[in-house]
């Protein structure tokens, strides 16, 4: 029985391991995808331009010249027409022979944007990718926008990516080229794509992602995750040596036929201790790998909505830049502002939800607290047409908390209800003591929730109004937490919703 609960939780630590793997595989394919399509879109944008649509060498120079110092990392940029003929290229000015028979050019002319790599700069002999875009002149392709970035960029941020130092982080095309790998120039030459499992299960069996074992050539048992990007033909490979794992399973394996001499006095006792070890072992891994998915889905969401208004930003500096000298409208200007705004109170929020100001907890009187708040809000209900309504019952006991913690809690709440009512309503707040707690409800006649929403509430960056940040109710439901509170929330769609917060009461004899 030693030998089951030891090659079980062995497992589960392997599980463990290869979840943490596919989140890390998951996480930089995005990363490379979101980073390539930014490339794109911006190609897109340039294809836009009047100048390069007439095809004016001068003017376009200029453009890429602008362009060149909001991306540092690109390292040229060219025009060539439906001939393959360069019109003009930055920084180097010098026109290449015709790109017609190019990969790159042909499948532009498409209609398609491409990503490729690796490629030979002929210039300067260094390993670069390729990305392409069609322009159009009456609705028909008419050349392509091109630009080149260092392979080394690239290879910079998967290394900065990597946190864990004990797994090795490659990228090879579906061609079978590496273009990425720690020890770069080794793998190139013993890397075999036809004959390795990647290319059967990706190339053949045309899986988008997974997950396999393999004895290298040194006889070392490895685990592979991979994920084919979207915005390119590559695999992001991520291996890591399953060295510590066996290492572990001989040396435990000999102290274990020790165990099983003492299992003949002591049977019972090791059972129960070994299954209860389990149990914790089995926990706090749980814990580690729900740890993992929170990083994960808050690093997701906060790239997400950065990245809405910074594109914004990055457009409307564009279209500035255009302008060269000419008066620049108003609206460029608001709309780079309204986006700074909302950038600085999603960061806000972020910084209260990880690291809130020191607590001081007194006595409070939650009485008074709801009169300042129902007071505080009257007028944004009346502009909506809304009554308030607060009912308390006499004598409620105090509780012990920070009155500006809990004030932020009742506005965001009522703040809530009469943001959910657009034809006007009633939002009652009562408040009464029941069991030993303090009864809060806060109820709205609003247009309600449906229970797939109601199962949402809560999570960091959801929210159902159009300019909500989602954190809101994060905030809300982590400061009733710190005040050993707990919420229960019931909502009828085209009804209302009603929020019970539920918080232990002082003791009553020292009041």
């Amino acid at each position: 029985m030693s030998y089951v609960v030891f090659f079980q939780q062995l497992n589960e630590e392997h599980q463990v391991q290869l979840d943490k793997n596919m989140h890390f595989v998951e996480m930089t394919a995005t990363y490379l995808d979101d980073y390539i399509n930014s490339n794109k879109r911006a190609l897109q944008n340039l294809a836009l331009t009047d100048a390069i649509k007439q095809e004016n060498a001068s003017k376009i120079t200029q453009i890429f010249q602008n362009y060149s110092l909001a991306q540092p990392e690109t390292s040229l940029h060219w025009v060539a027409n439906s001939q393959g003929i360069v019109i003009s290229k930055f920084p180097n000015n010098e026109l290449d022979s015709n790109l017609a028979e190019r990969e790159y050019f042909q499948e532009a002319m498409k209609g398609n944007p491409y990503v490729g790599g690796p490629y030979i700069c002929s210039q300067t002999r260094n390993e670069i990718i390729i990305i392409t875009v069609p322009y159009y002149r009456d609705d028909k392709v008419a050349g392509i926008v091109g630009m080149t970035i260092p392979l080394s960029e690239v290879q910079t941020k998967l290394t900065t990516l990597q946190t864990d130092q004990s797994v090795d982080v490659g990228l090879i095309s579906l061609e079978g080229k590496a273009l990425s790998h720690p020890d770069l120039e080794e793998f190139r030459k013993k890397f075999v794509f036809k004959d390795s499992p990647i290319y059967q299960r990706v190339v053949v069996s045309k899986e988008e992602s997974g997950y396999f074992e393999q004895d290298s050539v040194e006889t070392v048992q490895e685990m592979h995750t991979f994920k084919v990007l979207t915005e390119a033909p590559w695999v992001v490979i991520v291996t890591q040596p399953l060295v510590a794992f066996n290492s572990r399973a001989n040396q435990t394996g000999g102290r274990n036929l020790a165990v099983l001499f003492l299992l003949l006095l002591f049977l019972s006792w090791v059972i129960h201790y070994l299954l209860l070890l389990r149990d914790m072992s089995h926990a706090e891994k749980t814990k580690q790998t729900e740890k993992l998915a929170l990083v994960g889905e808050l690093a997701a969401g906060i790239a997400h909505e950065i990245r809405n208004p910074l594109t914004s930003i990055k457009g409307f500096i564009q279209l500035a830049s255009q302008k060269k000298g000419k008066d620049i409208p108003p609206l460029y200007i608001e709309t780079i502002l309204e986006e700074l705004d909302r950038i600085d109170q999603i960061v806000g929020e972020m910084v209260v939800l990880a690291k809130p100001a020191p607590e001081i907890k007194r006595k409070v009187h939650l009485d008074k607290i709801l009169q300042e708040t129902v007071n505080l809000m009257i007028p944004q209900a009346l502009i909506h047409e809304i009554e308030l309504t607060l009912e308390i019952e006499p004598g409620l006991p105090y509780v012990i908390g920070v009155s500006n913690q809990l004030k932020q809690v009742f506005i965001n709440l009522i703040k809530n209800a009469i943001e959910a009512m657009e034809h006007g309503g009633t939002v009652m707040i009562k408040a009464s003591r029941r069991s030993g707690n303090i009864v809060i409800t806060i109820a709205d006649t609003g247009r309600g929730m449906s229970q797939e929403t109601l199962r949402k509430v809560g999570t960091p960056f959801f929210s159902t109004k159009d300019m909500g940040t989602g954190l809101g109710l994060v905030i809300t439901f982590r400061l009733i937490q710190n005040h050993k509170g707990k919420v229960c929330i019931r909502s009828e769609v085209g009804v209302g919703t009603k929020f019970k917060i539920i918080f232990p009461a002082g003791d009553e004899s020292e009041q």
